[in-house]
């Protein structure tokens, strides 16, 4: 039984590869069957055909190597933002230990504390 459920959802995936729209539509229907905004689905999908679009422009344009690729998109998120996606990750890693050092000073201070 398990091996037919990859077969078909291996089926599904190459599908997906030759009609990139099928894999939009799964993944809207995840996101609504979890609960998200319809706007809000439909502003990440937007921004996904803005990002393919704008691949396919610099692949048109001689653009080659991954490395290429980043470098234009850590611009463009400078340009914009006012940091580059390394910078965000850094940045949210940062806020994630902090919450997690919070959370454990919290649970301490509780366990310790007098009632």
């Amino acid at each position: 039984m398990q091996h037919k459920l990859v077969i078909f959802q291996s089926k599904e995936r190459l599908e997906e590869i030759e009609n990139p729209e099928l894999a939009q539509e799964r993944m809207k229907e995840i996101y609504e069957k979890k609960g998200y905004p319809k706007d809000w689905i439909d502003k990440i999908l937007r921004g996904i055909a803005i990002r393919q679009n704008l691949t396919d422009e610099w692949k048109d344009r001689g653009i080659e190597e991954q490395r290429d690729y980043a470098i234009l998109t850590a611009e463009i998120s400078k340009a914009t933002f006012g940091i580059t996606p390394s910078q965000y990750k850094n940045l949210k890693t940062y806020q994630k230990s902090q919450k997690q050092t919070f959370g454990i000073t919290w649970m301490t201070w509780n366990l310790f504390s007098p009632c």
